[in-house]
């Protein structure tokens, strides 16, 4: 009888062990630790340097190549691998190929590294089934991204695709964008009842699951004024309902540090793609970086780490000497893949080591030879992208006030060659009795998981400490308590006043004349507050804020603030971003006095003022306006009560006194800066801030700055 309920038990765990493996997701990469990839939670730090590790690629890569007719000499992975459902043995791989026309194609692998490609019977090529290409709607589809949601009530759509198609294949002649679709194994595939599901003009583009707000993540390629040129930029879009996508916005676009290796006119950098995903108790994100090199189309792409606390904004790698390292770089001269990478939507975590596969080629972007293209593995110790290290001398690094860090604390860590000690401080910096370096232990010299504790005591039960990690000759990746830790504080309010003194604006047959740069003003988020006092000499439209590039139709990527006194060209002051404007109607400007011009913008909804007196009010859509390649601009409002929550994000940082200047080239035409609405006057008291204004602080503000 002993013996039967034993035999029971041991067929009740391994039955429960493998439903349990069965319906965890291999995609969900969140978890409780706080990764060192940027400064987020870090209040204070000395004597540190923040390094970066790129990606080891496996020695004998390619893993993967093109060997078969429906394939050419070009397969690689804009795509996903995953690990096989159950049993947890080897792993699957969608990826797509270019002979000419696009497939898309699966393959299967029991160690990662040796590849097979199943003859599937699904699609007929030239005259047979017997290939691997597992959906085909046009010879254009292509970029197969596969999220993979276990916990699917309706088991047929336990796998869900998203890829993009053109629209230019006759006869069908589909509506181009990214089409979904489902399946019940992620080989037999079927249609949304509605596609496409997202309509966007970019052609690349990441799609996840985000295990952190439970809901369907993309980052569509979307192009943008920057700096000179309609360049290639980052869109984000997000919902609950995967057949219902709203219009992507932009959300990360090239800086200066981007073009530091531009040498000759028309070269620049773009970002082909980002795959952003959830991970640990943030986001992590792999950046295309392309630099175009021939002034056109032409150039490598590698891969950038960019950081983020709501997979919205991002944060950058710090720069070395100007240069940013790539967490994935092409390979070197002769290589398989010293042309271009991309990596897949997400990397794999097991057990102690993230595993990214990549595709690769040996050719650049638009190169006139024959190159050959195929996938790549690479990995990197768990959580170990970036690290704060001290050398030689003590390092500091105090965070700020933290909630919900109860429990073990862990780091991971390498003192191989010296030493890490942790004090705890309450919320105002005070070190607590018995938690002070001299009683902190930590066993353990290099691991992705140490313990630290305190003569044996755990974290204290306080609801709001700081950690000061101490450390010399030594490297910390991360660290963690029991759960998901918070910062204690809200966020800062960024505000920047570029003046506040009167600057006079004098008329170009004066003397040189060049608008003030607002630095820092590029991201302004879902709330903020632009305000100035004015005093115009002159009674023509004049630009009071503005990145507009100077001609054309106003696009996403750009905002301005300006007034006409003379109401020829525009009634009143008026505020444009997004392709979207709110106009005040006529105002009294040419008085010799000083007037106030505000606007808040709050999810959406602008206020415009002036005097501290309100003067419009209208709801903008969320979306996006597209300057394509021909100049033509096409709106992207097709769910206008979503996503508001991303806010403004400019292309460039926003001036005072008038238009970007110089030229402008989207793909082949150039333009220039008609400088046809410069400021003549005197401006003050000028103030960007990312919190909106009540209408009583926007009066006191009109109040506090009149001349006495």
């Amino acid at each position: 009888m002993r013996s039967a309920t034993v035999l029971f038990h041991l067929t009740f765990l391994i039955l429960f062990a493998a439903r349990v493996v069965s319906q965890s997701n291999p995609s969900d990469l969140t978890g409780p630790w706080e990764l060192m990839v940027d400064d987020y939670l870090i209040d204070h730090k000395e004597n540190v340097v923040r390094q970066y590790h790129p990606f080891v690629k496996y020695g004998d890569n390619p893993v993967l190549t093109a060997d078969k007719p429906w394939e050419g000499t070009t397969s690689y992975l804009y795509g996903t691998v995953l690990p096989e459902e159950s049993p947890r043995k080897g792993y699957r791989m969608w990826y797509h190929a270019w002979n000419g026309e696009y497939t898309n194609l699966y393959a299967v692998s029991a160690d990662g590294v040796h590849w097979q490609k199943p003859s599937l019977g699904l699609i007929n090529f030239q005259g047979t089934t017997q290939n691997n290409i597992f959906l085909r709607r046009t010879k254009e589809d292509h970029l197969p991204q596969v999220i993979y949601t276990p916990w699917e009530k309706d088991t047929l759509k336990r796998y869900k695709l998203i890829n993009y198609d053109y629209g230019r294949t006759s006869p069908d002649h589909l509506i181009s964008g990214f089409w979904g679709a489902y399946s019940s194994d992620g080989i037999h595939w079927k249609d949304v009842n509605r596609n496409p599901i997202l309509k966007d003009p970019g052609d690349v583009g990441n799609f996840n699951w985000d295990p952190h707000n439970w809901s369907y993540i993309g980052y569509p390629k979307i192009f943008a004024p920057v700096s000179g040129f309609n360049r290639r930029c980052v869109g984000y879009t997000a919902t609950k309902d995967f057949e219902q996508w709203p219009s992507a916005q932009l959300i990360l676009v090239p800086d200066s540090t981007d073009d530091h290796w531009v040498t000759t006119p028309g070269q620049r950098t773009e970002f082909y793609g980002l795959s952003g995903f959830a991970y640990q108790s943030a986001y992590l994100g792999f950046l295309w970086i392309f630099h175009i090199t021939d002034g056109n189309n032409d150039g490598p792409i590698y891969c950038e780490l960019v950081s983020s606390r709501d997979g919205i904004r991002w944060a950058r790698q710090e720069a070395v000497n100007g240069v940013r390292m790539p967490i994935l770089p092409i390979g070197k001269t002769g290589s398989w893949d010293e042309g271009m990478v991309f990596s897949t939507n997400h990397p794999l975590v097991e057990h102690d080591t993230v595993k990214l596969w990549y595709g690769g080629s040996n050719i650049t972007h638009a190169s006139n030879k024959q190159g050959r293209s195929g996938v790549g593995i690479a990995t990197l110790p768990k959580d170990r992208f970036v690290s704060l290290d001290a050398q030689g001398k003590q390092g500091v690094i105090t965070t700020r006030v933290l909630s919900n860090l109860k429990g073990n604390l862990y780091i991971n860590a390498d003192t191989k060659g010296g030493q890490i000690q942790v004090e705890v401080l309450d919320a105002s910096g005070n070190v607590l009795p018995g938690y002070e370096r001299s009683a902190c232990i930590i066993k353990g010299k290099d691991n992705i998981e140490i313990l630290a504790n305190w003569k044996g005591k755990r974290l204290p039960s306080a609801a709001l400490l700081k950690l000061r990690f101490i450390l010399k000759n030594a490297s910390l990746f991360a660290f963690r308590g029991d759960s998901i830790i918070k910062p204690g504080s809200p966020d800062l309010v960024v505000s920047i006043q570029p003046f506040k003194d009167a600057v006079v604006f004098r008329p170009v047959a004066e003397g040189a004349y060049r608008p003030v740069e607002i630095p820092g003003s590029s991201f302004l988020g879902p709330r903020f507050t632009l305000s100035a006092m004015v005093k115009p000499t002159t009674t023509k439209q004049t630009r009071l804020f503005s990145n507009y590039r100077g001609s054309g139709s106003f696009v996403t990527g750009e905002l301005i603030v300006d007034f006409d006194p003379s109401g020829q060209s525009m009634q009143g002051c008026r505020f444009i971003v997004n392709g979207q404007s709110v106009t005040s109607g006529p105002l009294n400007f040419i008085d010799g006095k000083y007037h106030q011009i505000a606007v808040t913008y709050d999810y959406g909804k602008v206020v415009l003022y002036f005097d501290g007196n309100p003067v419009a009010v209208k709801q903008l859509d969320a979306g996006a306006a597209h300057l394509y390649s021909d100049r033509s601009v096409k709106a992207y409002f097709d769910l206008p009560d979503a996503l508001h929550e991303v806010g403004i994000y400019l292309g460039n940082d926003l001036v005072i006194g008038g238009d970007r200047t110089g030229n402008f080239t989207t793909y082949r035409h150039m333009s220039k800066s008609a400088d046809e609405a410069l400021m003549e006057g005197v401006i003050k008291d000028v103030l960007v801030t990312t919190e909106v204004l009540s209408s009583q602080q926007i009066l006191q503000r009109w109040h506090n700055t009149l001349p006495l």
